[in-house]
């Protein structure tokens, strides 16, 4: 029986979740962190994926949807824990209640 216990951690993702070019390389990007997460746990056994805050905020897309798409997407990842960050009551603690009754995830 294996006891070992993989963690996988993101935070301060703002609402960003767009690839980017660098030189000749995409960087970052909620695909990319899918495929890897998806990866690790084919790989491992006890993979937990947590999120440390700060998810909203930052991009447009986030900003005009007020967070729903990002918890959209979190709820892709498939987090098995999720804390709030500073930037999570951006959009006021009720929405934030609001928000996390839309969470498939723990938090």
């Amino acid at each position: 029986m294996n006891n070992d216990a993989t963690l996988l951690h993101s935070n301060d993702m703002h609402g960003d979740f767009l690839a980017e070019q660098v030189d000749e390389d995409l960087v970052g990007g909620v695909s990319l962190l899918s495929g890897y997460i998806k990866k690790v746990r084919q790989e491992e056994d006890n993979v937990i994926y947590t999120i440390a805050g700060d998810m909203f905020r930052g991009s447009v897309i986030d900003s005009e949807y007020r967070g729903l798409s990002t918890i959209q997407i979190m709820n892709m990842l498939g987090p098995d824990i999720v804390t709030v960050g500073n930037h999570e009551v951006d959009y006021g603690i009720a929405h934030l209640l609001f928000l996390e009754k839309c969470a498939e995830f723990p938090s």
